[in-house]
């Protein structure tokens, strides 16, 4: 998905890097996301070689989780703040920092860097 802004004066358009679902390989570098005091992932996050950024949700029954429209909420807005918000251009280096700091603790989604094999 690619959302497009128009600029006020111009005709150009912009495109501004987002995500889409899609298959992330654990042997690759990726970052696994847990919800509250869940311990087993809910969703990866990886990106190929072009820097397009996948997720991939986990929970195989997902559509009779009455809870997932929260996670999915959750995942989604941390998603857009650290990889595509204001951080700046090295964005995955910011994700991979934020991992270890207290605010990664103390919100409901907890990040967790994997360099891959």
């Amino acid at each position: 998905m690619i959302h497009r802004s128009k600029a006020r004066g111009s005709r150009k358009q912009t495109a501004q890097p987002t995500w889409e679902e899609g298959y992330v390989d654990p042997s690759q570098e990726h970052f696994e996301l847990r919800y509250g005091e869940r311990n087993t992932p809910v969703a990866r996050v990886g990106r190929d070689n072009e820097r397009r950024v996948f997720v991939q949700f986990l929970d195989e029954k997902r559509d009779a989780n009455p809870r997932f429209r929260v996670i999915f909420g959750a995942i989604t807005g941390e998603l857009t703040h650290y990889l595509f918000g204001a951080v700046g251009p090295d964005a995955w280096a910011f994700a991979r920092f934020h991992c270890d700091t207290p605010a990664n603790l103390a919100s409901p989604v907890h990040w967790q860097w994997n360099p891959g094999a």
